[in-house]
C-alpha cells in the first residue's frame, strides 16, 4: 500500500457469527448409495405387505343388491377365496363370473381395505310370463328366464305366442315394454 497505511479490516458486529469459508468438500459418494438402499427397503416392505403378507388379504366377502338370490351362491360364483391378497384380486374377472348366474343382470366387485371385498349385484326383474310344459317361466325384458314357477303370477302379463328363442327376441321386448 502506498504511504505504508494498513488495510482497513472489518470487524464483525457484536453477537454475529464470522462468515464461513466456502466448503471445499465435493459430493459425498456414500450418500446416494444410502438413499438408494433406504428407498429399495421401503419399496420391498410395501411389496411384501401388499403381495406376500397376511396383512391385506380377503377375510370378508359382502354381497349387496342380491334380492331373492342367496349371497352364498354369489360368493361361490365369484371364485374369490379367503386369503387372496387384495392387490392380486381381479375384480373384473370375478364380476364376469357372477354375471354368468341367470338371475344376475350386472355385477361389480370392489375392494374395501384392509380385508373386505364387496360384490354389488343388480338382479334381473321378471317382466312377463311364458307358459312352458305346465309351468310358467318368468322372463326379463331381454328374454332371459329369471326362474320357473308352478303357477302364473297375477301381476305379470302372459306372452301367449312365445318365440322359439326368447333371448334377444323383439316379441319379448315389445310385450315387456
Amino acid at each position: 500500500q502506498p504511504g505504508g497505511a494498513k488495510p482497513a479490516t472489518r470487524r464483525p458486529a457484536p453477537g454475529s457469527r464470522p462468515a464461513r469459508p466456502p466448503s471445499r468438500r465435493g459430493p459425498v459418494p456414500w450418500r446416494g448409495l444410502f438413499i438408494s438402499i433406504v428407498a429399495l427397503g421401503i419399496l420391498g416392505g410395501v411389496a411384501w405387505a401388499l403381495l406376500g403378507s397376511s396383512l391385506l388379504v380377503v377375510r370378508h366377502i359382502e354381497v349387496t343388491g342380491n334380492t331373492g338370490l342367496p349371497a352364498a351362491r354369489v360368493r361361490a360364483a365369484s371364485g374369490i377365496r379367503a386369503g387372496t391378497p387384495l392387490a392380486r384380486l381381479d375384480g373384473a374377472v370375478a364380476a364376469s363370473r357372477v354375471e354368468r348366474l341367470n338371475r344376475v343382470l350386472s355385477a361389480t366387485v370392489s375392494r374395501s381395505f384392509p380385508d373386505t371385498v364387496v360384490i354389488s349385484v343388480r338382479v334381473r326383474r321378471a317382466a312377463l310370463t311364458v307358459a312352458s310344459g305346465g309351468r310358467f317361466e318368468l322372463v326379463d325384458p331381454y328374454g332371459v328366464v329369471v326362474r320357473t314357477v308352478p303357477s302364473r303370477p297375477a301381476d305379470l302379463p302372459l306372452l301367449r305366442s312365445a318365440p322359439a328363442a326368447l333371448r334377444g327376441s323383439a316379441a319379448v321386448r315389445a310385450a315387456a315394454g
